[in-house]
């Protein structure tokens, strides 16, 4: 397996082994885990220990709204262009 990268103008091979292919599935997930980890914390700084709990309701009825809408959100992009690459990605 590999990871192409594509600029439109050429196509370059990122990871061909699978350590690399472990190393861009983990990094995602580890920062993810630790902003789930810290949310609490931030929350009760910033607002206090007796605002916690409905703080971290609205916090979780927000992301639960993303979620339900990031899916119909990537359908449509793709859709619209045909592909799944961003052209946020092809700028790097």
């Amino acid at each position: 397996m590999s990871i192409i990268f594509n600029d439109g103008l050429h196509e370059t091979e990122a990871c061909s082994a699978d350590v690399c292919l472990t190393t861009v599935d983990v990094l995602p997930c580890s920062c993810s885990a630790v902003f789930i980890t810290l949310r609490t914390i931030i929350i009760v700084e910033l607002l206090g220990i007796h605002q916690l709990t409905n703080a971290y309701g609205l916090s979780c009825l927000f992301l639960g709204i993303a979620y339900i809408a990031g899916s119909p959100i990537s359908g449509l992009w793709f859709n619209l262009t045909l592909s799944y690459c961003n052209r946020m990605f092809n700028e790097l």
